[in-house]
């Protein structure tokens, strides 16, 4: 799974109209909940997005390759549009694949800064372990 990837991929389907919205729905903290899981070949995004005093859900699936497979969403802008348009990508999917976008990139930082840290402390450890051993060495064989 690569993030960026798969955000080009989505973004390659939308308007600059829904981008905009679905950004600044995002960025107003309308994205309530983003749950993702694998199943089989497919990554799924379910999102909730409140917009107007509504609640949409929102579902992405990507396949192994970072591409889109398919989107929807409870608003009627995208049960009308949906109709006419193959994988049509209203504000409120867009603002759901930011937020996953971001927590994802976020927990992936995080795993990064915690496995530097693990190697940091495991060769400072190395390296005492050998201090030590060859004091030791040292010690045994009366060689100062």
């Amino acid at each position: 799974m690569n993030l960026r990837n798969m955000m080009n991929s989505l973004l390659k389907l939308e308007s600059s109209i829904a981008r905009n919205n679905g950004k600044d729905l995002f960025k107003k903290g309308f994205v309530n909940k983003v749950i993702s899981k694998k199943i089989d070949d497919t990554y799924h995004i379910y999102g909730r997005v409140l917009d107007n005093k509504n609640e949409y859900s929102t579902h992405i699936q990507f396949n192994l390759n970072d591409e889109v497979k398919a989107v929807k969403c409870t608003c009627n802008q995208f049960e009308e549009n949906s109709k006419e348009i193959r994988n049509y990508t209203c504000s409120h999917i867009i603002s759901t694949m930011y937020k996953f976008y971001y927590k994802a990139s976020d927990k992936i930082q995080k795993q990064e800064i915690k496995s530097t840290r693990v190697l940091n402390i495991s060769l400072k450890l190395d390296i005492k372990l050998k201090q030590v051993k060859e004091i030791t060495v040292s010690y045994e064989t009366g060689i100062a």
